[in-house]
């Protein structure tokens, strides 16, 4: 084996050796299929992509989700897709459904249940000549499916944003709770962080998570010995985030993100906990679905999901900006 090439590639020869006989049962297995099937190379996969995501949905951070079984679908009249029917403790104001359309469908119930819809995420349909992956000396469908996995979970990120938009309303407007959730909360400083805090205990909600983006962490790394004590200070200008054990701050967790298209700096996103927020069912987890013509690979990934912001008091947005005079 190439010296040079494994230098280059960061593999030993035998991990070379690995790929490439990867690629070429991949290929000769689709071959031989019937059908382009291949669900033992889907399974691993998917285990190997879920391994080296390099930022995982937020949402998935913010709501657990649950399997949802054929046997917890339903039927509603004058509908063919199934749903799950959910239910609301009294005091709820009302839900909205998450839709995976482009056009966001969203339906608000002013009563003690909901409804909640699934909805198919895809991948692009990318395509490959089966005879190409017997030279190739890489795991090429491992890493192309690394980045669908994560077109999926961008998908889902960019529609729960929006809809958490929708929930909030403008600036110093009124949401969907018939309350301002969208605040001004000044300049950043430990008094506005602090004071930002309660808006939940108003509403008798639990704290959750708070969403910033990473630049967002300069704020605290600035603060100084007095207003956030001696050592973290120190911790928080040499180390940055690793000084906070699991994003801790006053007690909330801080979700920092890299996904500065979603949360601009100086916004704050805040969701209570899960269990007064949401729900979030799995239908169908991630698969890689591939089809042989001739000698031509066609494979994508899809998953069958439903997310609902059902308490929509659960959900505020602050921008730590003074108030336009």
């Amino acid at each position: 084996m190439d010296t040079e090439l494994e230098s280059q590639l960061g593999k030993t020869a035998s991990d070379i050796a690995n790929d490439r006989v990867f690629n070429e049962r991949l290929g000769q297995s689709l071959m031989e299929s019937a059908d382009g099937r291949q669900d033992k190379f889907a399974a691993a996969g998917d285990l190997y992509i879920r391994r080296f995501l390099r930022e995982r949905s937020i949402v998935r951070r913010l709501l657990d989700f649950q399997p949802a079984t054929d046997a917890d679908l339903v039927r509603l009249p004058n509908e063919e897709m199934p749903v799950i029917w959910g239910t609301l403790q009294n005091a709820s104001k009302g839900a909205v459904s998450l839709s995976m359309k482009d056009t966001a469908d969203q339906e608000t119930f002013w009563r003690n249940s909901f409804v909640i819809r699934f909805f198919v995420v895809s991948s692009p349909e990318y395509y490959k000549n089966t005879f190409e992956l017997k030279g190739h000396i890489q795991d090429t469908i491992k890493h192309l499916t690394e980045d669908m996995i994560l077109d999926l979970e961008e998908e889902e990120d960019r529609h729960w944003f929006s809809a958490s938009d929708d929930v909030v309303g403008p600036l110093d407007g009124t949401g969907l709770s018939g309350y301002t959730q969208h605040f001004y909360f000044g300049e950043f400083s430990r008094d506005t962080h602090v004071d930002s805090q309660f808006l939940f205990t108003d509403k008798k909600l639990p704290k959750g998570i708070n969403v910033v983006n990473e630049r967002f962490m300069g704020n605290f790394q600035k603060l100084n010995r007095t207003e956030i004590g001696g050592d973290l200070s120190q911790d928080l200008f040499t180390k940055g985030g690793e000084a906070l054990a699991e994003g801790v701050i006053g007690g909330v967790t801080h979700l920092f993100t890299s996904k500065n298209e979603y949360v601009p700096d100086n916004v704050m996103y805040k969701y209570t906990a899960a269990d007064y927020l949401g729900v979030a069912r799995e239908h169908q987890k991630p698969t890689l679905f591939m089809e042989k013509k001739k000698r031509t690979l066609f494979f994508s990934v899809e998953e069958i999901i439903a997310m609902s912001i059902v308490n929509v008091a659960g959900v505020i947005k602050g921008v730590f900006e003074n108030r336009p005079s």
